[in-house]
């Protein structure tokens, strides 16, 4: 009986795709019995812990880094609205005094909405959509319409891209691409440990081999589902 994955390419497997099929390989380990094996899938379930924390580390990294972002723009954007209402209170204009008003009756002190970057957005949000219930024309009149149509635009733009972290290609991070490098390698030294033993130890390892081509079949199956998806999506 043969080890059988000529249809994975594993340096091309996207990292939760690689991630899922380490995972499968070692829920079936427990089938292993040539020791050479065993002594292999080991050093791939710590290449494989070592990936896991490289991962979790670059997300963290690069979310943080993209909240900072958007909340210094947001803090920008808002302060620039603040800064047309003020102008639009002081400038003796009576239209501009009366919408900058009403304007200044929804909003917060930025102060009180950035204050926490846990809870910055939220209290934005909410601002927003009090403020969302004027007229443009209220806005246009001090010429602030800019501010919160980019706003607006930034929020939603904050939230598309943070669901999506899980997405961030963390190969392209130095830490998180040796660990994957180290975790490959591991793999595929899993695998000539199971053919050696196939070979030279009269099938020693007939069960575990029917649990790999199992796995290795199901993330072929995903690949090409995915490939498929994401043709349709094109």
């Amino acid at each position: 009986m043969e080890l059988s994955f000529a249809k994975v390419s594993l340096h091309s497997l996207r990292s939760d795709m690689l991630s899922a099929l380490v995972s499968k390989l070692e829920a079936s380990s427990k089938l292993a019995k040539f020791q050479g094996t065993k002594d292999m899938l080991k050093v791939m379930s710590a290449a494989a812990a070592v990936y896991n924390q490289a991962k979790t580390k670059e997300d963290t990294k690069k979310t943080t880094s993209t909240s900072k972002d958007y909340f210094t723009i947001l803090r920008n954007r808002y302060s620039a609205l603040a800064g047309c209402v003020t102008a639009g209170l002081k400038g003796g204009v009576a239209a501009e005094q009366k919408a900058a008003k009403a304007i200044k009756d929804k909003m917060v002190s930025s102060s009180l909405i950035f204050s926490s970057k846990t809870e910055a957005m939220a209290r934005l949000e909410k601002v927003l959509t009090a403020l969302g219930t004027l007229p443009d024309e209220t806005f246009e009149t001090i010429n602030a319409l800019r501010y919160i149509t980019d706003m607006q635009k930034n929020v939603a733009e904050y939230h598309s891209t943070m669901s999506k972290r899980v997405d961030v290609k963390v190969e392209k991070t130095n830490a998180a691409m040796k660990a994957r490098v180290d975790l490959i390698h591991a793999v595929q030294n899993v695998t000539e440990a199971i053919k050696y033993a196939q070979r030279c130890l009269s099938g020693a390892e007939n069960d575990l081999v029917k649990a790999y081509n199992t796995v290795f079949a199901e993330i072929a199956t995903s690949i090409k589902l995915s490939s498929a998806h994401k043709k349709q999506e094109e």
